[in-house]
């Protein structure tokens, strides 16, 4: 039992930041259960000689825990052909051959395997579950504190005359040099020119400051930087009670967000933001049926025998098809808030085009061995820059040509290029450059720099439209 528990308590307390408790539940069910099973066969098999079935459990089930990394090692090594219908005979017959072997140990070495089995195992927990603990702890005490730096209070007129204001981000959308030196997509040109024409000033030299999500959108929300290496609860609750947000409200704005960060796939522990219209996808009636794995559980499952299971399921029950479900619904909802009051602040986070890489450049679904190959990147980049064009002209399209939004595509970091099958011969600066070009209605865009740090984002907005002061980075902003 506490040799089942520890690989999802091990994995829980490394990545304890950004998930929920409520992620163990799956994975610790099935892998009790699969002890008690184990346990049960090998009890009535060994003559009910209960030191002899645990132990036998216990080196089956290291086989069961062991078998999706010695999968990962043979397909490194490339040897042989690696298939699951021929690996996973081999090892259950290798995990029942083992375990006859250790039940056929004599009863006084038998009780010394399983004590020392149960301390090391007990140990190994109980170290990772404190841990677990402290992680908890600390979001509980962050989320109710708050760490996001004090407002400001601005009355300046009727909010009547006050711009909407779009703040989107699109999640490791290369910056358009970036894909024309590493890719030769030099049709990004076509796009870059079409935003210009639009109105827009495109800072091409912009760079993020780091590659950690958490630590760029914190920053940007809050004008001012936040240092890497905080515990997860920190950012969170830094975007989720937000400067800017905060700022806008007091000066009559409604604040919406549409963000995918908070979500399975990347970040199911963030904090809920605090707005007035916290929208979300609902996919309904065309959420299959079934068991469905979340990335946790799915993670869990690839280590051990359940690997041909987890890969299935995604086949299966669609949770990247319900990704991109949600991603096309947030691009539509955005171009469409006439329901919401103005003025309103609205701040929206993809995840595109960031992996798991679904579309391919025309919009049609990708197969599953692109969902974490870098080399898919390029294809599902350019569909996201077909549909961030749509978005730009649907906004412009639908606004008030007395009183025009004010836009803001960015994106968090650049490419990164980790993770899955990576890119040859990417240069690492290249993980810096990002998207930002602002829309700005009566901007003279002559005193912004191209190479303008995004953390100056707002306050160039809020010192320009209502009469801030607040101050810029030196190596950023206004010349």
């Amino acid at each position: 039992m506490l040799l089942a528990t520890f690989p999802v308590v091990f994995l829980y307390h490394e990545n304890a930041g950004i998930l929920n408790l409520s992620s163990m539940v799956l994975p610790l069910g099935v892998h009790v259960l699969l002890a008690v099973a184990a346990y049960t066969f090998l009890y009535f098999l060994c003559k009910r000689n209960a030191v002899a079935a645990s132990n036998a459990s216990v080196v089956f089930l290291l086989v069961f825990i062991l078998y999706g990394t010695i999968y990962d090692l043979l397909l490194t090594a490339d040897l042989f052909t690696v298939r699951h219908g021929t690996m996973l005979p081999v090892m259950l017959v290798a995990g029942g051959y083992l375990a006859y072997f250790v039940e056929r140990i004599a009863p006084a070495g038998a009780r010394s395997v399983q004590r020392a089995s149960l301390v090391l195992t007990a140990g190994l927990i109980g170290f990772n579950a404190a841990g677990v603990l402290r992680v908890e702890y600390y979001k509980l005490v962050a989320s109710r504190e708050g760490s996001a730096p004090g407002s400001q209070t601005y009355n300046d007129g009727s909010p009547t005359t006050r711009p909407d204001i779009y703040y989107i981000v699109l999640d490791e959308f290369a910056g358009f040099d970036a894909v024309r030196e590493y890719w030769g997509y030099d049709e990004i040109d076509e796009f870059e020119n079409h935003l210009e024409e639009r109105g827009f000033f495109v800072a091409g030299g912009s760079r993020s400051t780091t590659i950690d999500t958490l630590v760029e959108i914190s920053s940007r929300l809050n004008y001012q930087e936040y240092p890497a290496g905080e515990e997860s609860a920190v950012y969170f609750d830094a975007i989720a009670d937000n400067r800017i947000m905060r700022d806008l409200s007091s000066l009559g704005y409604t604040t919406v967000a549409l963000e995918e960060l908070r979500s399975a796939l990347a970040y199911a522990a963030a904090t809920p933001i605090a707005v007035d219209y916290d929208l979300h996808f609902d996919p309904g009636s065309s959420r299959p049926g079934g068991l469905r794995f979340d990335p946790f559980a799915a993670m869990v499952f690839e280590l051990t025998m359940l690997r041909p299971v987890a890969e299935a399921d995604r086949l299966l029950y669609g949770m990247y098809e319900e990704h991109g479900q949600e991603v096309l619904w947030a691009l539509d909802r955005l171009a469409n808030l006439d329901d919401i009051p103005s003025p309103k602040f609205v701040y929206a986070h993809l995840l595109f085009p960031h992996a798991p890489w679904i579309f391919d450049r025309n919009g049609a679904p990708t197969v599953s061995s692109c969902w974490y190959d870098w080399n898919c990147y390029l294809d599902t980049y350019i569909f996201s820059v077909s549909q961030a064009r749509e978005l730009v002209d649907q906004l412009m399209g639908n606004a008030d040509p007395l009183n025009p939004p004010i836009i803001i595509l960015q994106s968090d970091h650049g490419a990164r290029n980790d993770g899955g099958t990576t890119l040859t011969d990417y240069p690492a600066e290249l993980r810096n450059h990002i998207l930002n070009a602002l829309y700005l209605p009566g901007f003279d865009y002559s005193q912004l720099k191209v190479d303008m740090d995004p953390i100056d984002t707002f306050p160039l907005i809020l010192n320009h439209y209502f009469d801030t002061d607040l101050p810029l980075r030196q190596d950023a902003g206004l010349e």
